[in-house]
């Protein structure tokens, strides 16, 4: 079985149950995953479930991200006077670490990067919230960053960031319409699944077993 964890994006891949199973752990940040102490608890969120799974027959692919590169990496970057490309390197590192982790429990794994930055704006009134062009820049930042590491150490990287269908008019975001949320993609709307579907099978991760399987 092929798992991806998340944040609320992932609920994007719904569609493609029972070639890939879909998980939503909640508010979960790259920041945080590999913290004990986290709010949402997401240490051991993430062992609950990799204590079900089978090391020789499971991959494991990570979606987080979306939330740090929206909120987390600016507000640490004002709050706590760092600098905004040094925030985002250490939200990088925090998450690797998280990747590394379960790779070396002896999961195969690999990571789905975030789409380009959402056009939501400080719906929630928080204290620091960059603006557009700011949060799309954190993004592109953050999924170069994270991108090259992975490949550098023979992880799969499923650029979502650079789909073109999702590159907006202005080059920052997303077309309006397909976010109706203003944050969520429709993937009614775009090739995503399909997309998604032909990387995994590229690099071997889903088979055509799987998807005959899903057609039976």
């Amino acid at each position: 079985m092929v798992y991806l964890i998340g944040d609320s994006h992932t609920i994007m891949y719904l569609g493609m149950k029972p070639e890939i199973d879909p998980i939503h752990m909640g508010a979960c940040t790259a920041y945080s995953l590999m913290s004990e102490h986290s709010q949402t608890d997401s240490f051991r969120t993430l062992r609950n479930y990799l204590d079900n799974w089978d090391i020789h027959k499971n991959t494991v692919i990570f979606g987080f991200g979306e939330i740090d590169c929206r909120v987390l990496i600016y507000y640490k970057h004002i709050k706590h006077s760092i600098e905004l490309n040094t925030m985002v390197d250490i939200t990088i590192y925090r998450y690797l670490s998280a990747i590394y982790y379960v790779k070396d429990l002896g999961f195969k794994v690999a990571v789905h990067g975030p789409i380009r930055a959402i056009r939501q704006e400080n719906e929630y009134n928080l204290e620091y919230y960059a603006n557009e062009q700011t949060r799309a820049w954190i993004t592109a930042q953050f999924n170069y960053g994270l991108r090259e590491s992975c490949l550098n150490r023979g992880i799969h990287y499923f650029d979502a960031h650079g789909l073109p269908y999702l590159i907006g008019d202005d080059g920052l975001v997303p077309k309006e319409h397909l976010l109706p949320d203003l944050v969520h993609v429709d993937p009614n709307k775009v090739p995503i699944q399909e997309d998604f579907r032909q990387w995994l099978k590229t690099w071997g991760i889903l088979s055509d077993k799987n998807t005959q399987g899903e057609n039976k």
